[in-house]
């Protein structure tokens, strides 16, 4: 696929976060330069609770037309909630979805899945 890109191809380094880690979380963190933009990346999982934190920052971005950022996060955890912070609030996975289906994009493309089964569809496939 022409333009796709994906950070696993880049030899990623992650690096403990002595600064920010301690006895109630540890932090993990790695920062990769790509060819539009750089991505920094924290993990911080809480030591006494059963929470983990994922953080992406994407700086320096070009401004480079028809480029989409997308974060995969593999979770297996029975009864688990997922939810990802937006301007003006927090959505969660399988609670906050809009209505109807993505719908079309880029011409011919269509996005005929309801939103709030796309996630899970991902998740049965792999």
């Amino acid at each position: 696929m022409e333009g796709f890109d994906r950070l696993g191809r880049h030899g990623v380094s992650w690096g403990l976060e002595a600064a920010e880690s301690g006895p109630l979380k540890s932090v993990f963190r790695f920062e990769k330069k790509l060819s539009n933009c750089t991505v920094e990346e924290k993990i911080v999982v809480y030591n006494h609770l059963k929470r983990i934190d994922c953080e992406v920052c994407i700086q320096d971005w070009d401004g480079a037309p028809y480029r989409e950022f997308r974060l995969a996060v593999p979770i297996s955890a029975a009864d688990g909630r997922v939810a990802y912070e937006v301007p003006m609030g927090i959505v969660e996975v399988g609670r906050s979805e809009i209505s109807g289906t993505g719908g079309p994009a880029y011409g011919s493309l269509n996005y005929d899945e309801p939103c709030s089964e796309i996630g899970r569809a991902r998740s049965r496939i792999s």
